[in-house]
């Protein structure tokens, strides 16, 4: 029986340095010949779907069950969901990661996550008192909102790499 040399294709570790888990993110198996960013986009919101079943299922229980207003149980449903999301995201999105660890990255991830929750509420807010539609139904327009925002915003500032200024133009 032949033994297989080891490669160097191995998925690497969350305790690497960022330099080192820009080789593999361990869905390129899942989403082969993607351009970098049309697979972060579609692992995204894979991972943001499973935050969202977080989101929503703990929405309804504590809206439902609990009897709290939909306004405040969103904010923490959403809290909830936004630590799901950056479990997913540095676990299996995000090739590069800015900061070297989760010490300032994960305040960072829910500070951005902010703009995510206010976008989320001001459509929840117009979907149920403006347009009478029900809180479960407004969760679902407005997630959408707070998709496209959260991952324009992280992207750009947490998982991606440092713009360096162009010191050879005057222009």
């Amino acid at each position: 029986m032949q033994r297989m040399p080891k490669t160097e294709s191995a998925t690497p570790s969350l305790a690497d340095p960022p330099a080192q888990r820009q080789e593999m993110a361990p869905l390129d198996a899942f989403l082969p010949r993607m351009p970098a960013r049309v697979r972060e986009m579609v692992a995204y919101l894979l991972a943001s779907a499973l935050a969202f079943a977080v989101d929503f299922g703990l929405l309804a229980l504590l809206v439902g069950g609990a009897g709290l207003h939909y306004l405040l149980a969103t904010t923490l449903s959403f809290l909830l969901g936004g630590l799901v999301l950056y479990v997913l995201c540095v676990r299996f999105v995000f090739r590069i990661r800015r900061m070297p660890g989760s010490r300032l990255e994960l305040p960072v991830f829910v500070a951005l996550g902010i703009a995510g929750l206010i976008v989320q509420a001001l459509l929840m807010s117009a979907g149920v008192e403006l347009l009478g539609i029900h809180y479960l139904a407004a969760k679902f327009l407005a997630a959408g909102g707070s998709l496209l925002c959260n991952f324009l915003l992280r992207r750009a500032l947490l998982f991606s790499h440092a713009r360096r200024a162009d010191s050879g133009s005057d222009a």
